[in-house]
């Protein structure tokens, strides 16, 4: 695809001009064509080569043309389109586009021409679908339907030439292959290094550029130059995710990194990456103050979350359209991200981040049906980001890292762009090659099934001698994911963990005889607090009384 974007930020607007090179990837020949343009641009022009305009539904954004022959596989057309997109204050912003006069940020690959019906503009509402006397949408395609053959892979080669404002840096996707002042306009000619996903974004803004390098690949951030206070942090923090990725997960698939700083009036992240280049927003990483008391590490998280996309997501993988996919982005992405946490914060600072994600899994699973994990839709996003980050850190405390990276390796290498793309199912079935069997049934219960536990400590007493004695309950649930639960056996042991003075934790295991366990232990130091499953092994519902103070000091 080649393309010329001009972006006039001080207007607020921007026109492109662009051409495809379409290939028939499927195995039937092909005699029409339906265009979609989305309702944020206003088409200027299309032609499609030996076609013709036969049905305008302009008033739906969609345009049928007919080839004059059938397109037969493998045969190529091209196609030649213009557009125009401007915002006002009138229509406000949109997600993933905000074209204002420093700091604009806009998915181009959303405005730009694409095929077939679209079904993300469907009607959701099921009470507006039965006024109008419509069906009910059709389901999400099912984990176990066939994959699509030949693979359906949306994957470009981008050459794109970008023009803006005299006193402004464009920043895209591919190599930067050329960059030029003509007329008033810097311009710059970006050009894809690799066939990449159908998923590009351009930002502009008066950028300041801070440069470095990890193993000969070049990182640059583009900053607002009063936001740089973080900038070196981030440097770091890249230099650490690539490593960790290289060594665990493969070669970094592009020849450079790229952070841009956009708007806060970019809806819809705080953090969006693309292939070789990462969008954070100002008040999304930018404008942190990593010194205060208490504060996570927000540029740790957002570096290793995003950058670690150039493996799960804005490159390699494309995962069908179907049950589990977003486990094999976001879930992947939230596994290394929270790797990366723990390799700079230790356990502990992990511990932290993976109670918020708890938390939030179970404040946000009681507004609709719940399905498991392996098994999610594209619309409980509490599932692969929340729900995914526990699974993540219990997989890893059950079977260990280096079991976690080489059954992710394996992942990449047998579905990576361009051998089939994978499924949540072929994701499990990594994770059980890379362990004993011993585990099995664990890891398929964490995947497959909708498991909660419901702990107690009930009593506790302590001694300045460091005698201790305890009981505590330990429930656990089967759900159907409509909140109906049945009661199932817990697994033979949990974990106890006693804090002593000093703040040291000792850590003990208890057999679980009838849902319940109970112990007396002699420490050597001070008894000071008891903790239950202080590693967070279980998904329990509330850990609020998991944790009681000895009352005898």
């Amino acid at each position: 695809m080649t393309t010329n974007i001009e972006l006039y930020p001080k207007h607020q607007r921007y026109h492109v001009i662009g051409e495809y090179k379409l290939v028939n990837n499927t195995a039937n020949g092909i005699d029409s064509i339906l265009v979609y343009i989305d309702q944020h641009s206003e088409l200027k022009s299309i032609s499609i080569q030996n076609a013709k305009q036969v049905q305008d539904e302009s008033k739906f954004r969609h345009y049928w043309y007919v080839l004059d022959k059938k397109l037969r596989p493998k045969d190529t057309i091209i196609m030649k389109f213009s557009f125009t997109s401007a915002w006002s204050a009138f229509k406000g912003h949109t997600a993933f586009n905000s074209i204002i006069d420093n700091g604009s940020f806009i998915r181009m690959s959303n405005y730009f021409p694409s095929f077939g019906y679209q079904n993300g503009n469907e009607i959701t509402s099921k009470i507006e679908r039965i006024k109008r006397k419509m069906p009910q949408q059709d389901e999400l395609k099912k984990l176990e339907s066939p994959a699509d053959t030949p693979y359906n892979y949306a994957f470009i080669d981008l050459d794109a030439v970008v023009s803006t404002e005299e006193d402004q840096i464009a920043v895209g996707s591919g190599d930067l292959v050329k960059q030029w002042f003509a007329n008033g306009r810097n311009y710059f000619h970006y050009r894809s290094d690799r066939p990449m996903p159908f998923r590009f974004a351009f930002s502009s803004a008066r950028y300041a550029v801070k440069k470095d390098t990890y193993n000969n690949i070049p990182i640059e951030v583009y900053y607002d130059a009063r936001h740089g206070a973080n900038v070196d942090s981030l440097l770091v923090n890249a230099k650490s995710t690539l490593a960790y990725c290289e060594n665990n997960f493969g070669s970094y698939p592009h020849k450079s990194v790229r952070f841009a700083e956009v708007s806060g009036f970019a809806e819809g992240f705080a953090a969006t990456a693309y292939p070789g280049v990462i969008y954070m927003k100002e008040n999304g990483g930018f404008y942190n103050n990593l010194q205060q008391d208490n504060q996570e590490d927000a540029i740790n998280q957002l570096a290793g979350h995003e950058l670690s996309h150039q493996w799960w997501g804005s490159t390699q993988l494309n995962p069908e359209y179907k049950e589990g996919g977003w486990i094999l982005t976001e879930t992947l992405a939230k596994y290394t991200e929270l790797m990366m946490y723990e390799h700079a914060h230790g356990l502990d600072g992990a511990l932290q981040i993976v109670r918020v994600h708890l938390d939030q899994y179970f404040s946000n699973r009681s507004f609709g049906r719940e399905m498991p994990l392996y098994k999610t839709s594209y619309e409980t996003a509490y599932l692969p980001y929340n729900k995914g980050t526990v699974v993540m850190h219990q997989l890893h405390q059950l079977i260990g890292e280096a079991a976690m990276n080489n059954a992710l390796h394996s992942l990449l290498v047998n579905h990576a762009y361009p051998m089939p793309p994978p499924t949540s199912q072929d994701l499990l079935n990594e994770i059980l090659k890379a362990c004993p069997a011993q585990y099995h049934a664990k890891i398929n219960e964490l995947f497959t099934q909708i498991i909660v536990y419901d702990n107690k400590i009930e009593n506790v007493s302590c001694d300045s001698s460091g005698n201790v004695s305890f009981s505590a309950s330990v429930h656990k649930y089967r759900e159907d994911g409509l909140g109906r639960r049945t009661p199932a056996s817990p697994d033979s042991t949990i974990e106890i963990g006693i804090y002593t003075a000093g703040g040291k934790m000792e850590l003990h295991a208890f057999n679980i005889i009838n849902d319940h366990i109970a112990g007396k232990l002699k420490l050597a130091k001070k008894p000071l607090r008891i903790v239950l499953d202080p590693y967070l092994k279980t998904m329990d519902s509330f850990l609020g009384d998991n944790e009681k103070f000895c009352d005898n000091n």
